[in-house]
């Protein structure tokens, strides 16, 4: 049920943290992440308090932004790689 698809959800998002810590966003990105990070909080406590679609939302909310910082940053350092190689 919908439980069950907030705790995958949940899992999706720490996944996407993960991610995003991998290429440093939450400094390259700060105030993005925080946000993200924050929303990610919220989740938790509408899960605690049985809000589950609340939780959902916020996972999956979460999870994009994550996801989103990771592919834009994962790009810059990218296109800065290529750059230096080809000096």
């Amino acid at each position: 049920g919908l439980k069950a698809n907030a705790a995958r959800e949940r899992q999706a998002a720490l996944e996407a943290k993960r991610n995003a810590d991998k290429v440093r966003a939450g400094v390259a990105k700060k105030e993005e992440y925080k946000k993200a990070s924050e929303i990610f909080k919220k989740a938790d406590s509408s899960y605690v308090t049985a809000n589950i679609e609340g939780a959902f939302n916020g996972y999956k909310t979460a999870k994009e932004t994550y996801s989103a910082l990771y592919e834009e940053i994962k790009e810059i350092y990218l296109q800065t790689e290529r750059y230096e190689h080809r000096f």
